[in-house]
């Protein structure tokens, strides 16, 4: 299981100053990554807290897009401090991040019982002609295709892990 150190920027934002004169940011302490898609500047922007919520920063903006897609896939199996301190006026914070080398193998839901139908009822529906595309719409795409593009950026994030 590979591990990542990630150097939190943005702590003199938030409350890692705090934090850190509070005690609480001891090497070992667990952290939470939290992605957030609705960040103005970045939309793949992870923030990393305390476990009580405390914010200390995000993930350096050109490791987000990889670790945004590792958090939602669950492949973050557990991250923490290794390192807090003053370097000047700046407080800097390394985090250690285990990921797995893969995402845990998550089994379907079971299938909802489909309700059982009459044969009467079935020819008392009556039926409705299909929908006729009209020439001047356009194209939809094929519901099918969002498939390979989930592949292709999955390829894409595990090459960016990978490097």
């Amino acid at each position: 299981m590979p591990i990542r150190l990630i150097e939190v920027r943005g702590t003199k934002y938030y409350e890692a100053a705090e934090a850190l004169q509070n005690g609480r940011l001891a090497p070992g302490t667990s952290v939470v990554l939290v992605p957030r898609p609705d960040n103005p500047y970045d939309h793949t922007a992870v923030e990393i807290r305390l476990l009580d919520a405390t914010m200390l920063g995000h993930v350096p903006r050109e490791l987000s897009a990889a670790f945004f897609a590792a958090v939602r896939a669950g492949r973050v199996n557990d991250a923490r401090i290794r390192w807090a301190g003053e370097v000047g006026e700046r407080v800097e914070i390394t985090v250690e991040v285990e990921l797995a080398s893969h995402a845990p193998r998550v089994e379907p839901p079971a299938p909802a019982p489909r309700p059982a139908v009459r044969a009467d009822a079935l020819r008392a529906a009556p039926s409705e002609p299909a929908p006729v595309p009209s020439p001047s719409a356009p194209e939809r795409p094929r519901p099918g295709a969002a498939w390979f593009w989930w592949l292709v950026g999955g390829l894409f994030v595990l090459w960016l892990l990978a490097h």
